[in-house]
């Protein structure tokens, strides 16, 4: 089963496909991480400088983690003025790559 969600930040548009199912975290920080951002006076604007990635001009930035039981990453993809942040989810675990190919049709989509 995998499970992803997808926002753009600019118009605040959520879609998901399994976003109701609940499996155990396998990192917690980026919770505490969103948090902190969203209770911060910093500019949602701002970001921080990443190079691009994969030689396609889109800038990625992404973590992962990793259980027994479940694989998920977080990315915020951007190009330009576009941004798309995309949690993709798995149990039980599946290839980093089958997780990254579940943004990349989020991005193209």
């Amino acid at each position: 089963m995998i499970a992803w969600a997808a926002v753009d930040p600019a118009v605040g548009e959520i879609e998901h496909e399994r976003g109701d199912v609940v499996v155990p975290a396998a990192s917690t920080i980026k919770l505490f991480v969103y948090s902190a951002f969203r209770k911060s006076k910093l500019d949602p604007g701002d970001s921080a400088a990443v190079a691009p990635a994969g030689g396609s001009g889109v800038a990625v930035a992404a973590k992962s983690g990793e259980l027994d039981s479940v694989r998920h990453e977080v990315a915020l993809l951007r190009d330009a003025d576009r941004r798309l942040v995309t949690a993709v989810c798995s149990a039980p675990p599946a290839r980093p790559d089958e997780l990254a190919a579940v943004a990349a049709r989020r991005w193209r989509a």
